[in-house]
């Protein structure tokens, strides 16, 4: 507790009778900060408030500044646009791909499988886990969801049982598909 109190305002809200008229012209002031609304008020402060407004719009020093800070916000959206389409893209692949992967090798170097690694992979029928480092914290979450429902998972012999359990917490639902060993 920093022992600060947060009130959550809604400049829109219904219940006006409960704030007081300059609480009320302020909110009004900040939806629409206009010399309109500011001449108005009878606050003295919301026209103070005004004042510095009106002073530091004209301002050519924070003119400069505001549009150095716009223009740095156009550029990061133009680049998060251009990245978040490149991700588009790649997810589409990735997407592609799986929908027509029918095999998969896990390598015995392979220390983890990301969550939903083969997810929505239907054609995928054969997975062959050649690794025997896999464990629950290693294998993500949903990792093997939605794989073809006649699938065959062939694991080390060693790791049947541990990997049985494992596999069905991930994602081997279905009672067609089996989880063998090599």
């Amino acid at each position: 507790e920093d022992g600060a109190t947060r009130v959550f305002i809604n400049t829109k809200g219904k219940n006006k009778w409960v704030f007081s008229q300059e609480f009320l012209d302020f909110m009004e002031y900040l939806t629409n900060t206009t010399d309109e609304v500011a001449e108005k008020t009878e606050s003295c402060r919301i026209k103070r408030i005004h004042e510095q407004v009106k002073r530091i719009r004209l301002s050519e020093k924070m003119g400069v500044k505001y549009m150095q800070l716009w223009e740095e916000k156009a550029y990061i959206r133009e680049e998060g646009l251009e990245q978040g389409l490149a991700e588009g893209r790649d997810k589409h692949l990735i997407n592609i791909i799986c929908k027509k992967l029918a095999k998969a090798l896990i390598p015995a170097s392979i220390k983890s499988i990301g969550s939903k690694a083969f997810a929505s992979a239907p054609a995928l029928k054969t997975v062959t886990i050649k690794t025997t480092r896999l464990n629950a914290k290693t294998i993500g979450t949903g990792a093997f969801q939605k794989i073809h429902s006649k699938a065959v998972i062939k694991v080390p012999s060693k790791k049947l049982k541990a990997y049985k359990s494992l596999l069905i917490k991930r994602g081997i639902t279905n009672k067609k598909q089996k989880i063998t060993k090599y």
